[in-house]
Order: C-alpha cells, then structure tokens, then sequence
C-alpha cells in the first residue's frame, strides 16, 4: 500500500475434505463419500448426551433428567438432583458444554500473544460516540461489540480449510454473518459462485507471494492470515460464528473511542511516535534484509539537479517482517486489541468510497449486496455495474508510518488476495 495516495478516513485510495474439530490436535480430513459415514457435524460436541432445547427467549425448562444438558445463549447448564447448574461459558455453549469457537478447537487456536492465551480470545468495545476522522461533519456511533484481541491466525484459518467451509461445495448459510442491526447485511447466496471448488482448491488459492499459508501446519501457525479475499474472510468470521466488523466499529477501537487516537498506542491522543517496538511496519520486524536506494524520478543520481524530486525504492521485504499476532503489546490500542496498525491491515464489512459516507452513524454499514462483480458503488452511489470494493483499515507490514494512522483507510477489491492484507471478526 506504500506507492498509493492515502485520503481521510472513507476517502479512500484503492489496493493495487470435511473436518472433525474437537479437542484434539489433529483435524481428519475426509473427502466424497466418506463425508457422509457419520462424521460428526464440524462444530458440535460428540456424544452431546440428551441436550434439551432452551425455549426462544433462552429459557430453561422449569424441571429437568439427571444427565440432561442445555444451552442458553453461552451459558451452559446441566442437570444435577434434578435441577440446573449453570455456568457462563467464556466462548460459547455447544450442546450443553462450554466450547472455544470452532476455529480454535485445536493446537494452533492457543499460544497466541505475548502472554499467550486463546486466539480467539475477544474484549468489549464498550460503545459510544466519536467522530470518523476528527470530523464533526461524519459522526458516529456504535453500541458495544466484542472484537478479537489478534488478527485471525493461519491456524484459525486452517480449522476453517480443514472443515471445507467456505467452498461451493459447502458455501456459508444465506444470512450468517450479519450485522444484528442491520438486515440483509449477512451472507448473499449470489456470492457462492466465487468461492472455491472445494477446499483442496481453497488450500491452494491461499499460496503466493508473501503469503503466510502454509500447506502443512508448520512455525506460521500464529502469524495473521493474508492473502485472503474479502468473500473468504466474510465465509470464515460466519463459519466461526461471528461476523466482520462495520468500519465504524474498526475506527472506534483504533481511535480508542472518543479519544481520537493518531495510533491506537497514542498517549496523549495527538502522540505520533511510532517504533517497530509498538508495530510490524516498513518490512522492520525480523532484522532487515533490504536495500534501499534513492534516485531522481528521472532515472539520475538524487542530488540538488534533480528536477522532478526523488524517489526512494526498497527491495528484501519478506514475510519474515509479519509479526505473530499480539507479541508486540507496548502497541496495544485503548480497549486491548493487538495489531491494530501494522502487521496486516485489516477489511470491514463496508463498501468504499464511491459508496456515500453514511451520517448520522447509529451502528450503521453501508454494505454489499449482490453480484460483487456488478455491485459495486457508482460516483452518486448508485449501482455501477462495476466491482466492488471493500473498506480496509490500519495499514500493513510493508507499510510506511503514516499508512499506519489510524484515519488512514484503503479499499481492496472483493477479489483482490493481498499480502499487507488480513482481517479480525466481531461477536455480538
């Protein structure tokens, strides 16, 4: 994203097998005719026991069976001397038990951080209002929302690979991962015809350049996902029961709120220090292995003859300079969350710029629906049959410092596969 022209915040310049998740390691992959040789379901617990159902309001039946189960919401009960025990789960209830959403059922879903915990590991953003950019004229305001500590992991990613999610041949429901506010911004069966085969084909989809994929588990497990298009990222936060955030919900955390942050680290909010102690940016995490050089734009030595100015070009920057998620915690933003500049920048469920900045903002989104390839936003905002872009946040780590602001937005195209580009999910 370096070589781009950045404007404010939503003005925005553009980015150039089925799987038995449980507690263990391993995750067994099956293909064909052996998906249907009662495997359990991906995401429920084996051998859920007599698992009652809670009414629509959540509520327990007022009498229970010893050994029966149940889930309200995340709390998990089961039935002792014939009455409800109950406990909140930290994650979700699964079938009457406490379980780590599905993406982190296995190895590489913990470990993450500096003091490693789940990485799926969530904190609340409290909600409120702030102004997008600083600016009186584009208020904002979002109700509170638990958004993911880290940038989803390579491993997460491979537990949603491995489950053959994500595919035609197994595509996201119609509606899941919507905006619980905002109707109709969830999953669009039109969407399916762009997904990958099956996820021998989504395996590979996820190699080249800088990518961070692995075809076997291996020491990237807890490096953010990139190279990851939008309508993957958006199957993967609905497949794992949670949901991209709105850009605003992004902006709140970056901005620390109605604190206004330059970079979610700032201290006092105007602060504009920045070290590679604090963010993976400017391919300066693992010792640099670049070269740079200066030159005229013309082509001759940069010296005072210059008649155009000079440019500064690098070459070197490797994946190596991608950080594992939330091991640099002196560049933790207000409300906890890890990476929030640098490391990968990060896609939101809003169109882009054509698409009209919507205000007042009450937890709103200004989402896609449709044919990506025709749906995307004309300058008056209307459809104009022309492809969608996607609203992307927080700059990446080949990026220089001011890519890193935090009203500094880009938009990728809902094809485009980028190597400075991942994402995080939100559970409501």
């Amino acid at each position: 994203m370096r070589r781009r022209a950045f404007l404010a915040l939503f003005g925005l310049a553009s980015l150039v097998a089925c799987n038995v998740i449980s507690g263990a390691a391993d995750l067994q992959i099956c293909a064909g005719a052996e998906c249907d040789a009662g495997v359990p379901v991906p995401d429920r617990v084996e051998d859920a026991g007599s698992v009652v159902e809670a009414g629509p309001d959540g509520a327990l039946p007022p009498t229970c069976s010893e050994g029966q189960s149940a889930c309200s919401g995340k709390t998990a009960a089961s039935c002792t001397g014939g009455a409800w025990k109950t406990e909140l789960c930290p994650q979700m209830c699964v079938d009457g038990k406490c379980q780590p959403y599905a993406s982190c059922r296995n190895a590489s879903g913990d470990g993450c951080g500096a003091t490693p915990t789940s990485c799926c590991a969530t904190a609340k953003l409290p909600g409120g209002a702030f102004l997008r950019d600083g600016n009186a004229s584009t208020p904002a305001t979002i109700g509170a929302v638990d958004l993911e500590l880290y940038e989803v992991t390579v491993g997460r990613f491979r537990a949603f690979v491995a489950s053959g999610g994500g595919t035609k041949a197994s595509p996201p429901a119609v509606g899941s991962g919507a905006h619980p506010k905002n109707p109709g911004s969830g999953w669009d069966a039109t969407w399916n015809a762009y997904l990958p085969a099956d996820s021998a084909a989504l395996a590979n989809s996820l190699g080249g350049g800088n990518a961070t994929w692995t075809q076997a588990a291996g020491a990237n497990e807890h490096k953010p996902i990139n190279r990851v298009p939008w309508l993957l990222a958006f199957a993967f936060c609905a497949w794992d029961g949670a949901r991209l955030p709105t850009a605003a919900e992004w902006a709140f955390a970056g901005y620390g709120g109605s604190d206004q942050r330059v970079y979610p680290w700032s201290v006092p909010s105007s602060a504009t220090t920045i070290t590679s102690s604090r963010a993976a940016y400017d391919c300066a995490y693992s010792p640099p292995s670049r070269s740079c050089s200066t030159t005229c734009i013309d082509g001759s030595a940069c010296d005072a003859n210059c008649v155009i100015g000079c440019n500064t070009s690098c070459s070197g920057c490797s994946s190596a300079d991608i950080a594992p998620v939330g091991v640099l915690p002196t560049g933790v933003g207000k409300f906890g969350h890890f990476d929030l500049a640098g490391n990968v920048a990060e896609m939101t469920m809003d169109l882009a710029p054509p698409a009209p900045v919507i205000t007042p903002c009450t937890d709103c989104v200004q989402f896609l629906t449709g044919d990506p390839k025709t749906a995307g936003l004309g300058s008056w905002g209307g459809k104009g049959g022309r492809n969608a872009e996607l609203v992307v946040f927080g700059g990446g780590w080949n990026d220089a410092t001011n890519d890193l602001r935090t009203s500094t937005a880009n938009k990728i195209t809902y094809s485009n596969a980028s190597d400075s580009v991942g994402f995080r999910c939100a559970r409501d």
